[in-house]
């Protein structure tokens, strides 16, 4: 049904000539065209459909339903890719973990151990440093003594307290040592076998340069007597050395030694050579004792410079 209403210019004087209607709703025309009353703004209109004087958080559209509650992590589209920048800053110079409840947090550096760290900033240190375990984070133990600069070519051995006992083989080439643990305590051109039981084994090269008959040191060992009876020190060379003129040759030998009470014996050198100028057959090695070192030397010719280059495996014995 359609009402008309005629209207006249002044016929109406505000809203109290209308007709009196539901109140606090929201009157509009229906699908017929007719008047209506609407407690709420339906999405169709512009409006919600809802009463929303009661809610709390932010709203939401879900197929033209309007809601309001928190934001959970659901509703955060995987494709959002929300940048840092937008996020709260967090505390400088930290990680990012995770605290005993499970929650994210900042942790201020340096790391502890408990997460793999070091506990110490580490950026000023240059020192090898041993960490004792089950100390606070910031305990370093000791501060090796061995260092990275040239120092004379060296060999250690083992005392009969398994300690360190003094360098059991120099010379006066030098060399760069390197700490590289376990049972190698220095190394470059250096192995250590010790399978115990007072055993040990060493291997190294040395470099010696004779100009005449006169012995050239090219290498000391320092001997222990252990702390049973003695040490047996058992020596097997191989050398290889050359001339400016060209010629070249090759020796190995053999020599043991046994160290008792402090006292050094030393056997007689056994040895073969070969080399391609028969001036220099009369090359040899010798091996001496001095106090509690074992001296070996290389012997060349008379007027004759000759470069040699030692390979000396030692072998120990504690009895």
């Amino acid at each position: 049904m359609t009402t008309v209403i005629e209207y006249t210019s002044g016929a109406f004087s505000g809203s109290s000539s209308l007709l009196t209607g539901t109140a606090n709703t929201i009157l509009t025309f229906n699908g017929s065209g007719d008047t209506s009353y609407i407690t709420q703004l339906s999405p169709a209109l512009g409006g919600t459909g809802v009463d929303s004087s009661a809610y709390t958080g932010v709203a939401k559209v879900l197929a033209g339903v309007w809601s309001a509650s928190s934001i959970v992590n659901a509703d955060i589209n995987a494709a959002a890719a929300i940048d840092w920048t937008k996020m709260a800053a967090l505390a400088a110079n930290s990680f990012v973990t995770t605290n005993g409840s499970g929650y994210v947090t900042t942790t201020a550096e340096p790391l502890g151990l408990t997460l793999g760290g070091t506990g110490l900033s580490i950026s000023s240190i240059t020192q090898f440093r041993i960490l004792a375990s089950n100390t606070a984070a910031n305990a370093f133990d000791t501060t090796l003594a061995y260092t990275t600069t040239a120092v004379a070519s060296n060999l250690v051995q083992r005392d009969g307290s398994a300690g360190i006992a003094a360098p059991l083989l120099t010379s006066a080439a030098n060399i760069t040592l390197t700490p590289t643990g376990g049972n190698v305590l220095f190394g470059a051109s250096l192995t250590h076998w010790s399978p115990g039981a007072g055993t040990d084994s060493y291997k190294q090269t040395f470099y010696a340069q004779s100009t005449s008959i006169t012995p050239v040191a090219a290498a000391t060992i320092a001997t222990v007597a252990g702390a049973n009876n003695g040490t047996t020190y058992a020596l097997r060379g191989l050398v290889a050395l050359g001339t400016a003129s060209g010629d070249a040759g090759a020796l190995s030998f053999l020599v043991f030694a046994k160290n008792v009470g402090g006292t050094l014996t030393v056997s007689p050198t056994f040895q073969t050579s070969k080399a391609t100028n028969t001036a220099l057959n009369a090359i040899k090695v010798t091996a001496t004792a001095s106090s509690a070192n074992l001296l070996i030397n290389v012997v060349g010719v008379t007027l004759t410079t000759i470069d040699w280059g030692l390979s000396l495996d030692v072998t120990t014995q504690e009895f």
